[in-house]
């Protein structure tokens, strides 16, 4: 196993390091964050294997999957803020997972 092989895997280990993050990120942001993370590694593997295989149209396929993933962040990050626009209240369930900085409920602060 050369250096690309143990790229590879370390940027494997780096996948699922950002998958843990979609699963379990505090917000919808942060979600949108480990999504594009993985489309990046995505992208870079696709770059390593063509490197590795001297295959020049996969770089093409690599640039594609690229832009396609920022427009797909684009548009999810368009909207949650479009959704932060029409209900603040909501958008801030939507944005902080419903916990204010005190901990509590952001709906439940301030009635006892």
């Amino acid at each position: 196993m050369g250096i690309i092989g143990i790229a590879v895997w370390v940027i494997i280990g780096f996948l699922g390091l950002c998958g843990v993050l979609v699963v379990r990120g505090p917000s919808n942001w942060d979600r949108l964050l480990g999504l594009s993370l993985i489309t990046a590694k995505i992208v870079l593997l696709i770059a390593l294997f063509a490197s590795l295989h001297n295959i020049a149209y996969m770089l093409d396929i690599a640039l594609m999957y690229a832009l396609l993933g920022f427009i797909g962040t684009m548009f999810i990050a368009r909207f949650f803020m479009a959704r932060a626009k029409r209900a603040p209240k909501e958008a801030d369930t939507l944005c902080n997972s419903g916990n204010g900085a005190d901990g509590a409920p952001i709906g439940k602060r301030g009635k006892e």
